[in-house]
């Protein structure tokens, strides 16, 4: 499944915190942006 992320203002993305396949609930952090 794909879902597009939309911010507010730019940034870069810095880390991911998951990997394809993982399963993730309610307010998992995906990606860190600086």
């Amino acid at each position: 499944m794909e879902n597009p992320v939309t911010a507010h203002k730019a940034g870069t993305i810095t880390g991911l915190s998951v990997t394809a396949g993982d399963a993730i609930t309610q307010g998992t952090v995906l990606a860190e942006i600086k």
